[in-house]
């Protein structure tokens, strides 16, 4: 199994992150590349909602809960994972090229600061200036690498 290419971004609140994100997942969907993604916040918050029935299960001690519908599949692993189990475990699920990582953290991530007054963070290739030519310039040419 191959491994994606992963490039986190990070900013302040409303920095355009989500935005340049959805404008990345399209442009190399587009292209035909498999691509996965990842938000992480440093705030306490799940998208299971109390007293339904999925939130019963996992209160009731299920580590893994599964709804499936008639359009998707989720789940909730009711613990907080490492970003490394994250992106092992969704390798698992298919053959990923693009990882995005909203809110990337880690050291080991390549990183795009979307705002000059957010500090640096480690693994920083450049800030966004608003040109999206520029990102997916870098991203090509890492997915480039991975065929080499």
């Amino acid at each position: 199994m191959k491994k994606p290419v992963i490039i986190g971004f990070y900013g302040f609140s409303n920095s355009g992150k989500t935005t340049l994100i959805t404008r990345l997942i399209k442009h190399f969907s587009e292209k035909g590349f498999n691509v996965a993604t990842v938000k992480q916040t440093n705030k306490s918050y799940s998208i299971d909602t109390k007293d339904t029935d999925t939130w019963r299960h996992t209160e009731a001690g299920a580590k893994i809960t599964c709804f499936q519908t008639a359009i998707e599949t989720s789940f909730v692993i009711r613990n907080q994972l490492e970003i490394k189990e994250i992106i092992r475990k969704i390798c698992k699920f298919d053959s990923f090229d693009l990882i995005l990582v909203e809110g990337a953290r880690d050291d080991f991530i390549q990183k795009i600061r979307l705002d000059e007054t957010t500090p640096l963070r480690k693994q920083t290739l450049f800030t966004f200036n608003g040109d999206i030519n520029n990102v997916t310039d870098i991203i090509e040419e890492e997915l480039r690498k991975k065929v080499e």
